[in-house]
């Protein structure tokens, strides 16, 4: 918890500001920072998703990252999945538009489908999201956020609230462990050359095995999963540190 903590600190500073958002969906989807696509408002205020491509956009966010630090949602599904489903979250500047490299994807466990539920997404523990001090684009401000359906599930969600919280607010969260609150893990893509840098490789390993810890009791196949993932984490920075030796 400690280091949680640390990376978290490290990661964001310390403001706290909510998107502008009404508890009612048509609300939501008639304010100007908002767009969606193949998406359509039915009866009690739900959003259905009409094709494989569903999404929202929230603009005119202008927000740092560090105030930007996590997500929390407060959502009902019309219906339960009946699996788990895969949503995505896109982030982009002025700079910088949607893309692969700016996205992160978490999963929602069908057993969290069946009630309102609130959510939280920890955005800043991604690398590419506020990682990596070199590169100072990954640093600037946030104007817009998208939020993608799954693309091979039809279903429909009653958004309560949305709001992006800072890194005090949410690192308080984490350390509480509200049981009403059910923490989504965000995963990315990082290619395997920056896992030779252990500004990249230590927080991706710590997370890995903290997030493995707590689903190996619940899901013994991911028991195999984790322990390729944390082999496949340790063996680039090896490789690394080798190479360096025989330099």
């Amino acid at each position: 918890m400690i280091l949680r903590s640390l990376f978290l600190f490290v990661a964001c500073a310390l403001s706290s500001t909510a998107l502008a958002l009404n508890e009612q969906n048509t609300a939501l989807l008639n304010a100007a920072h908002a767009d969606m696509k193949d998406l359509q408002v039915i009866g009690d205020d739900f959003i259905a998703n009409t094709g494989s491509d569903g999404f929202l956009i929230f603009r005119d966010v202008e927000m740092s990252r560090d105030q930007a630090c996590g997500i929390e949602l407060d959502i009902e599904f019309k219906s339960a999945m009946p699996r788990p489903g895969i949503f995505e979250i896109f982030w982009r500047s002025a700079e910088q538009g949607f893309s692969e490299q700016r996205k992160a994807f978490v999963i929602i466990n069908q057993s969290h489908t069946q009630a309102r539920q609130r959510f939280m997404i920890p955005l800043c523990k991604l690398y590419h999201y506020s990682g990596n001090l070199n590169q100072p684009e990954r640093q600037s401000i946030i104007n817009a956020l998208r939020f993608d359906y799954p693309t091979n599930k039809e279903i429909a969600l009653r958004f309560h609230s949305i709001r992006l919280i800072d890194a005090e607010t949410m690192n308080g969260q984490l350390q509480q462990s509200e049981p009403e609150i059910v923490i989504l893990e965000p995963y990315e893509r990082v290619s395997a050359r920056s896992f030779a840098s252990f500004d990249v490789a230590l927080p991706k390993l710590y997370f890995a095995y903290e997030e493995g810890l707590q689903r190996i009791s619940q899901d013994k196949p991911f028991l195999v999963v984790w322990l390729v993932m944390i082999a496949g984490l340790i063996v680039p920075m090896l490789r690394s540190v080798l190479r360096k030796e025989r330099l």
